[in-house]
């Protein structure tokens, strides 16, 4: 426990120190849902984000609780202008405590690999737009045993992202076709049943009142709906609070996700998850 929160400490150090010293692009994706915001054509964009989560059972529905830290890797790539590629990566640590024993894992996550084309866009104004995106990835098994499906698992969703004003609106969906599970399910789409996730988010930023006064640097406050359903009755809905800075080329978020209700019988209850990152685009 002490590694994790030694990681946490700093990352979160890293998130300041990025925050003082870079120079905002109008994407305003929320941490943990997707938008309609695209990379140009030729830009990459890399999101290292380290996440924690506490959860108040033990995966497989045994007694006790489990901590589990992810260090995270989201790559998107412009390869026209309406089109980008993406892959996820990441790297697990789980401790499980429990009166049976306690045990710990460490190893790879499955890796996503998918694309996302933009096919609406309407600009209303200097900083207005609308726009809209679909999304279709693969859930590939390349995760360590303890950590992956062993299959592959096709997913298609839809996002969208208002601005207005100081105002950033969001909504996505998403559906993915489980075709295997993991031995002890931990989050949404890990056993064998579809996985449904509806999302949505509000960003507000808090300054500069108009980019005018203040510059390429924007802060935002950012609060996220984030529903889950499985076909095998598993129900959860949590809320996202964070922050998000944002310049040109760099961007810093941090989120707290609480859970809000929660209908499980395959996977456990979460207590809390922290999410730190930031973003660069190349």
């Amino acid at each position: 426990m002490n590694t994790r929160l030694r990681a946490l400490r700093t990352c979160a150090i890293g998130v300041v120190v990025a925050l003082c010293g870079a120079q905002q692009t109008s994407a305003q994706q929320p941490t943990n849902s997707p938008s309609a915001t695209l990379p140009g054509p030729g830009l990459l964009t890399y999101r290292p984000m380290l996440r924690y989560d506490r959860f108040s059972d033990a995966p497989g529905g045994t007694d006790g609780d489990a901590d589990r830290l992810r260090f995270m890797h989201h790559f998107m790539y412009g390869i026209a202008p309406e089109w980008a590629a993406f892959a996820e990566v990441s790297i697990v640590d789980r401790d499980i405590e429990s009166p049976g024993g306690d045990a710990s894992d460490t190893g790879l996550g499955d890796t996503r690999l998918g694309v996302s084309h933009r096919f609406y866009r309407h600009d209303f104004g200097p900083i207005e737009t609308f726009r809209a995106a679909a999304q279709f990835s693969l859930r590939m098994p390349t995760g360590s045993s303890e950590f992956t499906n062993d299959t592959v698992n096709p997913s298609i969703g839809i996002s969208t992202t208002t601005i207005l004003g100081r105002h950033g609106i969001g909504a996505s969906a998403s559906y993915e076709l489980t075709t295997g599970a993991n031995d002890n399910p931990t989050d949404p789409g890990d056993g064998l049943a579809d996985h449904l996730m509806i999302a949505g988010s509000h960003l507000y930023r808090i300054w500069p009142e108009s980019y005018a006064e203040g510059g390429n640097v924007a802060v935002f406050s950012q609060v996220e709906l984030l529903g889950h359903f499985e076909t095998n009755g598993d129900a959860s809905l949590d809320t996202g609070l964070g922050f998000l800075v944002e310049a040109p080329r760099w961007a810093a978020e941090i989120s707290l996700i609480l859970p809000i209700a929660e209908d499980l019988k395959e996977r456990p209850e979460s207590e809390f998850g922290l999410a730190v990152g930031v973003r660069f685009l190349f």
